[in-house]
């Protein structure tokens, strides 16, 4: 899997629900899917009757398996302070978004105002050259494609999920090559790689690469020799 790979993957979940009307059975699995987020942020259970923009990103990335790199949130206000907590914020007027990029609006804003209270949210799910679709939640009290202008005035910014970096800590390897890969294993495997390391089955490097055939058997190898003393 590649970022751009994990990019698309929560582009799918999010176009999955498109059509889905305020009131309908999906839109209240979309609520009651929110509500189940633990814990709860700010301990807000979102109603049926509450705007639900930001509740519907949330749960696009909690299907897509990414609450650690796009925030829950009920409220824009509340997703773009986390975003800019984590440095993952960009109010640039000319910003080209990729996919899966998080999209807030302030309705009316002048170019070049990056001041006004974000409104509404959501998650870019196609890139044309001075273009780009977003899929919304509680737009117009459903989940619509909307087509946006760069430098639209109603943008307010982005959030910028770290798609590279969830990759890393959920154990994918570069086989697209399309992110520098870390010196270090991930979290997940960090003991079984030192001990693998102190008992010279592996020389330690290159954690996040696939292995050869070769490599493979002479790993099996080093540790049947190691198991025979």
């Amino acid at each position: 899997m590649t970022a751009n790979d994990a990019r698309k993957r929560l582009v799918e979940k999010a176009l999955t629900f498109v059509g889905t009307t305020e009131g309908s059975l999906v839109h209240k699995w979309i609520i009651d899917e929110y509500n189940k987020i633990t814990p709860l942020p700010r301990g807000y259970k979102v109603k049926y009757t509450d705007a639900w923009c930001a509740t519907f990103v949330s749960v696009c990335a909690k299907m897509a398996g990414m609450l650690d790199i796009i925030p829950a949130e009920c409220g824009c206000p509340e997703m773009v302070r986390k975003f800019q907590a984590a440095g993952r914020w960009i109010e640039r007027d000319n910003y080209r978004p990729a996919l899966g990029d998080i999209a807030f609006y302030d309705w009316g804003r002048n170019p070049g105002e990056n001041l006004g209270t974000p409104a509404h949210v959501g998650i870019v799910t196609a890139v044309y050259t001075d273009s780009f679709v977003v899929t919304e939640g509680n737009r117009s009290d459903a989940v619509r494609n909307i087509t946006v202008q760069v430098n639209d005035n109603n943008l307010r910014g982005f959030g910028i999920p770290d798609f590279a970096r969830w990759l890393i800590d959920h154990g994918y390897t570069n086989i697209g090559g399309d992110y520098p890969m870390p010196e270090e294993p991930s979290k997940w495997a960090a003991a079984a790689w030192q001990w693998a390391k102190e008992n010279k089955i592996t020389d330690g490097t290159r954690p996040h690469d696939a292995c050869t055939r070769e490599e493979l058997v002479t790993m099996l190898y080093r540790y049947h020799k190691m198991e025979e003393k």
